[in-house]
């Protein structure tokens, strides 16, 4: 008896900090390729199909589109505070 089929390897690319929406602070990640492999006898023979990465948060589980990982809401309120305080500063000052 032959035994075949296919199942999907979640390989991970790289893995880092981001900001998760859902845990609504910064998180460690991993960023995953999905690819599904034609096998036989549970080795994988044959590269099928690949399927777009995502991210997964390793604190919530939480998978999200790779996107997410140029999204900083609190970085973006720091680098706002500082270009306003400098633009006060800059008034006062002249």
């Amino acid at each position: 008896m032959i035994i075949w089929g296919t199942y999907v390897t979640k390989k991970i690319v790289s893995s880092g900090q981001f900001y998760c929406p859902r845990c609504a602070s910064h998180r460690n990640y991993k960023l995953r390729r999905p690819k599904k492999w034609g096998h036989l006898y549970w080795i994988p023979i044959i590269p099928m199909e690949e399927f777009d990465r995502y991210v997964e948060c390793e604190s919530c589980n939480g998978a999200y589109q790779e996107i997410v990982l140029k999204h900083d809401p609190v970085r973006a309120q720091r680098d706002f505070e500082g270009n306003v305080s400098h633009m006060l500063c800059l008034r006062s000052c002249a």
